[in-house]
């Protein structure tokens, strides 16, 4: 991990394509990774809970 890390600070910015490519090159590793292509999502801790949800609609239900 310590290499990987040393190898991606020889650049200030990489592009998921190329990490991957770095990646597959020097480590022989290839689409065990399964990056995304996508933002993060964050959870919201603030969100309810879906179970916490169905307790409730259950309990005004009876």
């Amino acid at each position: 991990m310590e290499r990987l890390k040393d190898l991606l600070k020889e650049k200030e910015y990489w592009t998921t394509k190329e990490a991957k490519n770095l990646i597959e090159i020097e480590f022989c590793i290839k689409q065990v990774l399964g990056m995304k292509y996508q933002k993060p999502y964050v959870n919201d801790f603030r969100k309810p809970s879906v179970q916490n949800i169905l307790k409730k609609i259950r309990k005004s239900r009876y």
